[in-house]
């Protein structure tokens, strides 16, 4: 996942969750982590959704995070973590969206994505105008290497600032003990002028892009066969000429998470990703 600018998304994996950056309206917490579970005893209903296998990862996450875009002050909040997949191509998340894999040949994966993400407002600072949540609308293409995955979105707000947005990820794992991983992201994110100059309240002429670059480790344990605990941190620093305006007083997000999933359905294969 990455810091964003006033929008952030909640984690959603097995493992894994993190801070949304903008991709610019809310980075991402995509840094996933799965182990090898025994097939779960669950209702049918839940198991299969219009007639594919369904599996999934319910939980709640603990995050101390920046109160918006720009704070030094800290705020802390509890957020579900829900995660469904269905059949091979259909992933609903609550970090990464509704996404459906409409082609693949052999490493690469594309398709259309539907998003939602949440504004970090909180105390905002005199000259900040607050956004509203957004649901954005694009696509991603992920190549997975032998050595991690790359993915590349790129989205439209379709309501708050009505701008595109876009992110550049790479995530890799690596198992540390039977019921331990470790998970790292390395991540840019970018938004248009249409994210900031509404956010600082600049008229258009001096209204610019976007950036943040950033990292992310989340390191998660099994504490039975279904369910799993993590800790996560996460570092993001702001980029561009509007965001040294004083009313935002720091270019670092740093957040902190912990949390814990309950894995349904059936068996997944073995993967750190």
């Amino acid at each position: 996942m990455i810091a964003a600018p006033a929008m952030v998304t909640a984690s959603s994996v097995p493992v894994a969750c993190v801070v949304a950056t903008p991709d610019t309206a809310g980075a991402s917490q995509r840094s996933s982590m799965s182990f090898e579970r025994p097939e779960a005893v669950v209702p049918k209903g839940l198991s299969t959704l219009f007639g594919m296998r369904a599996s999934g990862d319910v939980g709640v996450i603990w995050r101390r995070r920046p109160a918006h875009i720009g704070a030094v002050e800290a705020v802390s909040d509890l957020y579900p973590i829900v995660e469904l997949r269905v059949g091979d191509r259909w992933q609903v998340s609550l970090d990464e969206g509704v996404r459906w894999t409409a082609a693949e040949r052999g490493r690469w994966r594309v398709g259309p994505v539907l998003e939602y993400r949440q504004a970090y407002r909180d105390k905002l600072p005199r000259g900040a105008r607050p956004l509203p949540d957004a649901v954005e609308f694009g696509g991603f293409s992920q190549w997975q290497t032998g050595f991690g995955d790359v993915e590349l979105r790129l989205r439209r707000a379709l309501n708050s600032y009505q701008g595109w947005s876009g992110d550049l990820s790479y995530d890799a794992g690596a198992r540390l003990s039977s019921r331990t991983a470790i998970g790292v992201e390395l991540r840019g994110a970018w938004a248009d002028s249409r994210f900031s100059g509404p956010f600082l309240g600049l008229p258009p002429t001096r209204r610019a892009s976007y950036f943040t670059l950033g990292s992310e480790v989340t390191l998660g344990h099994r504490l039975d066969e279904r369910t799993t605990a993590f800790v996560q941190g996460s570092a993001d620093r702001l980029y561009g000429d509007d965001w040294r305006r004083p009313a935002l007083r720091s270019r670092h997000v740093f957040t902190l998470s912990l949390g814990f999933t309950r894995h349904f359905g059936a068996r997944e294969a073995d993967s750190l990703l």
